[in-house]
């Protein structure tokens, strides 16, 4: 099984990151969305292993990892995925919002994957020099005839966002087990 751990948006970002997912993939034919199925979330790590193993992870990470992290938004990326990757295995065309990856943010990812190394978990992707932060906000089937809107101001204000852990979904997405405190 896959899980996570990932940080959580603030209510008003997840808003406003879903709300701009919604309008994305109004356009196109959509893989996935965020909104009421789908979580807006920064991926500190996904790994594979049992249940028990993904509780012991979230254990280790919550003496080690803050409780909450300032994300900074740098911009909406679009990037076209052959099939067989491990998130879009159909292929398509990935929407997100970067983030730039800040000393706190970096260390968090770090200590995860420590902790994940450490019991010799199998991490999927995204790891040390490739760890790349960014909320996924839709995929899209490839087409030719997409336009995207201009982002609206409020995408790319920083935002607060709490760890929590989960397993994880079609498309990389997440159902949430548990999270720290707001």
């Amino acid at each position: 099984m896959y899980f996570g751990i990932i940080l959580l948006p603030d209510d008003r970002a997840g808003a406003a990151l879903a709300a701009y997912a919604q309008r994305v993939s109004a356009d196109g034919p959509t893989i996935m969305c965020l909104g009421e199925k789908y979580l807006p979330h920064i991926t500190l790590l996904h790994v594979d292993g049992t249940p028990e193993q993904a509780a012991e992870l979230w254990d280790r990470c919550l003496s080690s990892v803050p409780a909450t992290v300032e994300i900074h938004p740098t911009g909406v990326q679009f990037a076209a995925y052959a099939p067989d990757d491990i998130y879009l295995p159909d292929g398509g065309v990935y929407v997100g919002v970067e983030a730039l990856r800040r000393s706190d943010l970096a260390a968090a990812h770090l200590r995860v994957l420590g902790h994940a190394r450490d019991m010799g978990l199998r991490v999927l992707s995204g790891a040390d020099e490739a760890f790349r932060p960014h909320v996924t906000l839709a995929a899209l089937t490839a087409t030719d005839r997409f336009t995207a809107p201009l982002p609206p101001a409020e995408l790319l204000v920083p935002f607060d966002a709490r760890l929590a852990w989960g397993e994880m979904g079609p498309h990389g997405t997440f159902s949430v087990i548990e999270a720290s405190a707001p």
